[in-house]
């Protein structure tokens, strides 16, 4: 009769309803002796039930013989976000604190065993003190606070940065700035600076950027042809890394490229001509270019007009296929300077056009109307301008 009553009073520690024949100090179930009630199910809750029992706590320290770690226990609990997480069968704690029945004073069991038939949900709150480092477990079910292990504090192993860029924009007129920002790039510490290499399309190096320290976002000239832009991270421990977040395929394109003009001009005071000429654009944008042409019209028919030389000049505004141009040019003729049709002149030039083949940046084809008229007969238009029709071929 007295091993039976003294068998169910050990039943009574901590938070459980049994306890095995074998170990006193193995426990089955939770709940019944809670340290704290109600049960607690989130961070907040468990910050708040320490607030709540925190003489409680001190009390249960003390009678471990750990009072020194009641403050640092409190301290860190605020500051930190205990994980959750499952404590199987068999899981051992140094100890645990519990009220019988809830209520009263603070006691405590030790050498305790996890004795039930599935793991219980609690609450790892890990306090670092004096070179070494206290787990605590805090079971959902009761608050019971419960000395899990003490070990060393890890040694910190620096972690290699997470490298993550973009570049705007990928396709430029060489010497255009682009942006390189690699502010996205996480480490466990700090990404600190970056370095920005440049790697032509056989994988040679071309240049190394010197990218200003504590820098992540950084503008630089867009290098000529087809390149890639590798940018490597360093954070605050001088770890480098790079990725494939981190290359980027760009496209500097030439400002100039090579065109030519084929085309008809009709003079009113009757006059054919063919037209070709060819030279170089100059892009200083996407819309805006400057044309410079050199070419020859000769004169195949009518009873006006000789063949001509010419020499032209032409600013060009696209709106993305239409474009429009004005500029300047001479017509160098072979014929008689004393007769309007047939003189030398500096010409104004106008013409209209649309891109009806190819894509801005290749090969294309345009057709444009053109007018020109010399500087010093603009009052004798209907006499001596000429008008005429072309394609235009960018290559």
């Amino acid at each position: 009769m007295k091993t039976t009553k003294t068998l169910f009073l050990a039943s009574l520690l901590a938070c459980t309803v049994a306890v095995s024949a074998q170990a006193a100090g193995t426990i089955k179930e939770l709940g019944r002796h809670p340290f704290h009630t109600p049960s607690i199910s989130s961070v907040e809750e468990l910050k708040s039930m320490a607030t709540e029992e925190q003489q409680s706590i001190m009390d249960g320290f003390t009678l471990a013989g750990m009072p020194e770690l009641y403050q640092p226990f409190m301290e860190q609990l605020a500051q930190t976000t205990p994980e959750v997480k499952e404590y199987a069968p068999g899981e051992t704690l140094n100890w645990m604190l519990y009220k019988r029945n809830g209520n009263g004073r603070v006691r405590i069991m030790k050498d305790v065993t996890w004795g039930g038939e599935a793991p219980f949900t609690g609450f790892e709150v890990v306090v670092d003190y004096e070179g070494s480092r206290y787990t605590f477990v805090v079971p959902m079910v009761c608050s019971n606070v419960a000395l899990k292990e003490i070990g060393a504090i890890p040694v910190a192993v620096n972690q290699d940065p997470t490298c993550s860029s973009s570049v705007t924009p990928v396709n430029a007129y060489c010497g255009e700035m682009v942006t390189i920002d690699a502010s996205s790039s996480t480490d466990d510490s700090a990404v600190t600076s970056m370095k920005v290499t440049v790697v032509d399309s056989e994988g040679n190096v071309v240049s190394e950027e010197p990218v200003p320290a504590n820098t992540l976002i950084y503008q630089m000239p867009m290098p000529c042809g087809d390149n890639t832009i590798q940018v490597t991270v360093i954070d605050d421990q001088g770890q480098e890394a790079t990725s494939q977040d981190c290359q980027t395929a760009v496209t500097g394109k030439s400002r100039f490229r090579p065109v030519a003009d084929l085309g008809y001009y009709k003079q009113t005071d009757p006059g054919d001509y063919f037209f070709i000429r060819g030279g170089m654009e100059y892009n200083f944008t996407e819309e805006f270019s400057v044309l410079g042409m050199v070419g020859i019209a000769p004169h195949f028919k009518g009873d006006d007009g000789e063949t001509a030389f010419l020499v032209d000049v032409i600013a060009n505004y696209s709106w993305n296929p239409v474009f429009v141009g004005f500029g300047l040019g001479g017509w160098i003729s072979t014929g008689d300077n004393d007769l309007d049709t047939e003189d030398t002149d500096l010409d104004l030039i106008l013409n209209v056009g649309s891109r009806i083949y190819g894509e801005p940046d290749e090969f294309n084809i345009s057709l444009f109307l053109e007018g020109r008229a010399a500087v010093d007969e603009l009052d004798d238009l209907e006499k001596y301008s000429r008008i005429g029709v072309g394609a235009r071929f960018r290559f």
